[in-house]
């Protein structure tokens, strides 16, 4: 005996799709459902990070580079800077002392009156020896310094002893 309501109608009921059954009754559940809309949310798309990283990736390439060369060109005029001081100081010591000091080169390594004096990573050469007197003149004279590629010149001018760094190659 059916039921009746209110109103006098026999209700109905609307049966929702069968869930049971296998795969077929899978397959028509996900057929009847309505197509899902995605909204732009508040991220960033792939798209969006991937153009952004490529540049990034793009500035590093061109920068590293020359950033890296610029630090080894200042590793190696420091290396350069401490001949020049270390030259500097023999200067100053002929004279506070007034002893004759005596620099010469052989092999790569700086000799100072037949005692080696050795700087890491550097190449020196002296055409012929430079020698700081005891009244504090010298002979003058030039010395090569080498650090890894660079070539450094260090003038020392007679007879003061004015001493003048300069980059002469790589």
């Amino acid at each position: 005996m059916a039921k009746i309501n209110k109103k006098g109608f026999t209700p109905h009921p609307i049966k929702p799709p069968s869930l049971g059954r296998g795969w077929k009754g899978a397959l028509r559940v996900f057929l009847l459902k309505k197509p899902c809309v995605l909204t732009r949310g508040a991220g960033f798309t792939l798209i969006e990070i991937l153009i952004v990283v490529s540049i990034i990736g793009l500035m590093l390439s061109v920068s590293l580079p020359i950033s890296y060369d610029m630090y080894r060109s200042y590793k190696a005029s420091l290396k350069a800077e401490e001949v020049m001081v270390f030259i500097s100081s023999l200067k100053r010591e002929s004279f506070l002392y007034s002893e004759a000091k005596v620099l010469t080169s052989k092999d790569g390594v700086m000799r100072v009156n037949g005692k080696e004096h050795r700087f890491d990573d550097t190449f020196i050469h002296l055409d012929h020896s430079i020698e700081f007197y005891k009244n504090g003149t010298t002979s003058g004279g030039t010395v090569k310094i080498k650090v890894r590629d660079q070539i450094y010149s260090l003038n020392v001018k007679a007879p003061l002893g004015e001493i003048f760094l300069e980059r002469t190659g790589a």
